[in-house]
């Protein structure tokens, strides 16, 4: 009987993973149609995991929940407001330069059409590499305000998604202990995911300041204009692994090169190398201990899958969302391995 029961276990397996297969692929099909509703929600829900100890501790100091939350969301707004107002100017001062611009892409032209004359290149005296048009800008901000428009309403619904998410965890624990499931495994996992998915943002949010000061540092010293944008994008850049940091550095190398030239692109090509390396692989493995729990294949693997699923969006919270799905497929004993495949070779594996 025993024997029979092994062999139908055997043989049914993969049926099982062949319908775990089609579950999947049917479930991510669901997630990126509904990414619309799926995204905000996501980001208010991480949102609320990090504003959540700082709620609990001004309800420890007798603030009520309907003055503790607007105080935490005051913060947030205030940094909206601020970075659409350093957008609005930094769009402006790019309209006033835009003629030394063209200048100084002209200049820049014709010392590399010198070099290649000097290796004997037969070049056309007429060649052009594109011109600074000003009516392009204003063709390009047209195109620019609906995509404005829609951060601007995801922005909003993002915050009351996150006023109303605050206002439910500050009475879950009581809704908990009247369930009497404060003590089960079910809540002791979810504590888990919430513990180290805070760990990761919090922490993950400092070093993306970090980087994001210094690199404003820098580019000030070198006299690159917008150094406060470029240092915001790098900080929101930072969230995005392997690809964030680079991305982030392409403009401010851009208009280094347009403005001073070639060795100046290179010092800063070189000032954001170095800063993003001692602060993204030195600092933050010190900082995380053991790390994230994810190799870095698996970490490069969810930044396209999530992105394919939830856009943008997805492609900043890839880590803590695989974090969480590792989480939960390691509280099973019949998915505990792909949590396994998920996780970092141990030293014994890296040596062999």
């Amino acid at each position: 009987m025993s024997a029979d029961a092994s062999s139908r276990e055997i043989s049914h397996r993969p049926l099982r993973t062949l319908y775990g297969a089609a579950a999947f692929v049917i479930v991510t099909a669901g997630v990126q149609a509904a990414a619309g509703i799926v995204t905000p929600v996501l980001l208010a829900g991480f949102l609320a995991i990090i504003f959540a100890p700082a709620l609990f501790a001004l309800r420890g100091r007798g603030i009520p929940n309907l003055l503790a939350i607007p105080l935490l969301a005051a913060p947030v707004v205030l940094a909206a407001v601020m970075l659409s107002l350093l957008l609005d100017s930094s769009f402006a001062t790019l309209q006033r330069n835009l003629g030394t611009y063209q200048r100084r892409l002209e200049d820049r032209k014709q010392e590399i059409l010198g070099s290649l004359r000097k290796l004997g290149a037969e070049i056309p005296a007429d060649i052009s590499f594109g011109e600074l048009d000003p009516s392009q800008i204003g063709r390009w901000t047209t195109q620019a305000m609906p995509v404005l428009r829609n951060i601007v309403t995801v922005t909003v619904l993002v915050m009351v998604l996150l006023l109303i998410t605050l206002l439910e965890a500050a009475g879950l624990g009581h809704k908990l202990k009247a369930l009497g499931v404060e003590s089960t495994g079910g809540v002791g996992r979810a504590r888990e995911i919430l513990t180290n998915v805070r760990y990761y943002l919090m922490l993950k949010t400092f070093t993306s300041a970090l980087t994001g000061v210094l690199l404003f540092v820098m580019l000030w010293l070198l006299g690159i204009d917008f150094p406060l944008l470029w240092g915001c994008f790098a900080f929101a850049l930072n969230y995005v692994p392997t690809i964030g940091s680079i991305v982030a550095a392409i403009p401010p190398v851009t208009l280094a090169w347009i403005m001073n030239g070639g060795p100046t692109a290179l010092v800063v090509a070189a000032g954001y190398t170095i800063i993003n390396v001692v602060i993204g692989n030195a600092l933050e493995p010190i900082w995380m201990g053991k790390g994230v729990g994810l190799s870095p294949l698996v970490v490069l693997l969810s930044l396209l899958f999530w992105g394919f699923v939830l856009g943008p969006i997805g492609m900043l919270l890839s880590v803590p969302l695989t974090m969480t799905c590792k989480i939960i497929l390691e509280a099973d004993s019949s998915t505990r391995w792909l949590a396994i495949l998920l996780g970092p070779n141990s030293s014994g594996d890296a040596r062999n």
